[in-house]
C-alpha cells in the first residue's frame, strides 16, 4: 500500500473516532431514558432550581384594573419592595400558640433592588407589586400594593374625602380646635395610598403632617397628653396610642415598599421627614409594649377583638419598620389572641357576641395583617381562612339595598342602651366594611364578596 493511501485511511479513522466520541453522550442519555422511563428523567430535571428573570414592558396592559382615563390611575413606574414577614396562627385554638412559635426558626427572604435596574424587573416568587396584576395569581404571594393597585379608584377617593382634616397642620376631627387625643390621628394611610398611586406629593405631605401633628404632645416616656372622654385631667390612654401607632406604622410600611417613593428625587424631602419620625415613634412603641396587660384586660376575653387586631398591627408593623424584634413578637402574640376570639360562626367577638359594624373593623385590620405576611402558604392560609369565615358571616348583614343591618348587634345599634361616643350614638363603620370586603375580594376573586362590597359602597357613598 502506497504512502498516500495509508495517509487517507489514517485520516478516515480519525474522523470516524471523533464522530463516535461525539455520539457517546447521546447514546448514554438514550440508554438512561429506556431504563428509567421518561417520567424519571423529567423528575430529575424538575428538581433542579431554575432562576428566572422577567422584565415587563413599559406601560399599562389590559390586566391592570385601574382605568387609564381616571385621575386616580396608578403610576406605571411604581413597584414595591419585599414586605417584612409576619407570623400567622392556626384556626384551631389548641394549635394557635404552637404556630406562633414557629417563626423563630424561619428564614426571612429579601429582595435586593439595584438602582441601575428597571423598576419593572421583578422576582415572581416574592409577589412583588408590578403593573401586571395577573402575576399575583395566588393570595399568599400578593403584596398589599398588589391589592391596592386593583382597587376601584372611586373607593380610594371616597376614603380620602371621608377624613375631616386641617391640611395646614394635619389635625384630624376633634383635634382641629386643639389637641385632644392621639387616637384621632389614625387616617394617614388613606392619603398615603392615593398619594403613592397617583404620585401626588400634596397628599403625601398631608399624610405625614397627620402623623407629625401629635408628636409635640408626646411625654418623655413615650405616652401622650391625651384628654380621654369621661376622665378629668390629662392621661395617656393605651388604646388611643395603639390606634395612632397602627396607622403610622401602616403608612410607613407602605412607603417603605414603594420603589417610586424610595428612589424618586421628588420625594427626597418627604423621606427625610420619615426618618425623623421613626425614632419618636419608637419611644411610644416602647411605652405601649409596657401596657400589654392594660390592653388585654380591657379588650380580651371577647370584649373588643377589633382593638386587639389594631394592637397586633401597631406592634408588628412598627416593629418591622424600626427593626424592633421585641415589638414583632408582641404583635404575633396579639394576632394569636384575635384568632382565638373568633367563634365557630365566624364572629370576632365584641362584647361577647356579634356586631355587624365592628365585624367590619375586625376584617379591615385582619386583612391588613394578612396582606403584610410573608410566611409559609400553610400558615398564611390559616389567617385567610379566618378572614373568609368572618366575611361570609358579615355578608348576612348586608341588606339588598346595601345598608348594613344592626339588629341584634352587641355594640352599634339603634336601640336604647347602645354605645355612644362623645354622647353621640355610634353608627355603622361602613368604610371599614368596604375595605375588609375589598381586600377579601382581591385576595380570592370571589364575586359574591365583590357583590356585597359594591352594594355597601353604592349605598353609603350617596
Amino acid at each position: 500500500m502506497d504512502l498516500k493511501r495509508r495517509i487517507e485511511l489514517y485520516i478516515l479513522k480519525i474522523i470516524k473516532l471523533r464522530l463516535v466520541i461525539k455520539m457517546i453522550p447521546h447514546i448514554f442519555l438514550f440508554i438512561v431514558f429506556i431504563s428509567c422511563g421518561p417520567k424519571s428523567i423529567l423528575d430529575k430535571f424538575s428538581s433542579t432550581p431554575i432562576e428566572i428573570n422577567i422584565t415587563k414592558t413599559t406601560g399599562m396592559d389590559s390586566s391592570d384594573t385601574t382605568p387609564s382615563n381616571t385621575p386616580l390611575q396608578a403610576a406605571s413606574s411604581d413597584t414595591t419592595l419585599a414586605n417584612v414577614p409576619l407570623q400567622s396562627t392556626s384556626s384551631d385554638v389548641s394549635k394557635k400558640s404552637e404556630l406562633l412559635e414557629k417563626t423563630h426558626s424561619q428564614t426571612q427572604s429579601s429582595v435586593d433592588v439595584k438602582p441601575t435596574s428597571s423598576p419593572l424587573d421583578i422576582v415572581p416568587s416574592m409577589g412583588i407589586e408590578t403593573n401586571n396584576t395577573q402575576l399575583a395569581t395566588n393570595s399568599d404571594t400578593m403584596t398589599e400594593w398588589d391589592i391596592l393597585k386593583k382597587t376601584d379608584p372611586q373607593q380610594l377617593a371616597f376614603l380620602v374625602k371621608s377624613v375631616v382634616i386641617d391640611k395646614t397642620n394635619g389635625a384630624i376631627g376633634r383635634n382641629r380646635p386643639g389637641f385632644v387625643s392621639v387616637g384621632f390621628q389614625r387616617y394617614s394611610t388613606h392619603f398615603i395610598v392615593q398619594g403613592v398611586l397617583t404620585q401626588n406629593l400634596d397628599l403625601l405631605d398631608t399624610a405625614l403632617k397627620s402623623i407629625e401633628f401629635p408628636l409635640p404632645y408626646q411625654n418623655e416616656d413615650g405616652s401622650f397628653q391625651d384628654s380621654t372622654p369621661g376622665i378629668k385631667g390629662t392621661v395617656s390612654y393605651p388604646p388611643s396610642v395603639a390606634f395612632y401607632l397602627k396607622d403610622a406604622g401602616h403608612s410607613l410600611i407602605l412607603l417603605k415598599n414603594s420603589l417610586w417613593f424610595q428612589t424618586s428625587n421628588d420625594t427626597a424631602a418627604l423621606r427625610s421627614r420619615v426618618l425623623k419620625i421613626q425614632p419618636i415613634l419608637s419611644k411610644s412603641l416602647t411605652w405601649l409594649i409596657g401596657q400589654q396587660s392594660s390592653l388585654i384586660n380591657g379588650d380580651g376575653n371577647g370584649r373588643a377583638t377589633n382593638r386587639l387586631w389594631k394592637d397586633a398591627n401597631a406592634f408588628y408593623l412598627n416593629g418591622s419598620i424600626l427593626n424592633r424584634s421585641d415589638a414583632i413578637e408582641v404583635g404575633k402574640k396579639f394576632a394569636g389572641m384575635c384568632l382565638q376570639q373568633q367563634n365557630a360562626a365566624g364572629a370576632f367577638l365584641e362584647m361577647k357576641g356579634f356586631d355587624s359594624s365592628y365585624q367590619g373593623v375586625n376584617l379591615q385590620e385582619a386583612t391588613v395583617y394578612y396582606a403584610n405576611l410573608m410566611d409559609t402558604p400553610t400558615q398564611k392560609k390559616v389567617v385567610l381562612d379566618s378572614i373568609l369565615k368572618g366575611i361570609s358571616l358579615e355578608q348576612n348583614s348586608i341588606l339588598p339595598t346595601g345598608e348594613v343591618k344592626t339588629d341584634g348587634n352587641t355594640r352599634v345599634c339603634s336601640n336604647p342602651g347602645c354605645e355612644t361616643y362623645f354622647d353621640v350614638v355610634k353608627t355603622v363603620d361602613y368604610l371599614a366594611i368596604i375595605q375588609g370586603f375589598n381586600y377579601g375580594y382581591q385576595l380570592t376573586q370571589n364575586m359574591d364578596i365583590k357583590k356585597s362590597m359594591d352594594l355597601v359602597f353604592n349605598f353609603y357613598k350617596k
